[in-house]
């Protein structure tokens, strides 16, 4: 999702767990960031689940904690 003009904001990258290890997840993500550069785009915001900072930091992202920021999320519960 983006605002075509600032930031893209996208949603943990699932893969099935006995297809993971193939390129999958890295293939999506670099699809992802190549649609939206960052010469053109300020910033690119991952959501994902505890367990894949190895993973996301391999793919060139940084955690948002070492910018000094912190996420909110509001939910319905479900």
């Amino acid at each position: 999702m983006s605002d075509e003009a600032f930031a893209v904001y996208i949603a943990d990258i699932l893969v099935a767990p006995e297809r993971q290890r193939e390129g999958i997840g890295r293939g999506l993500t670099q699809a992802i960031q190549d649609h939206y550069p960052l010469a053109t785009y300020h910033h690119q915001v991952l959501i994902a689940e505890r367990g894949v900072e190895g993973f996301y930091q391999s793919l060139g992202m940084t955690p948002v904690s070492a910018f000094g920021l912190t996420a909110f999320i509001r939910t319905s519960g479900k």
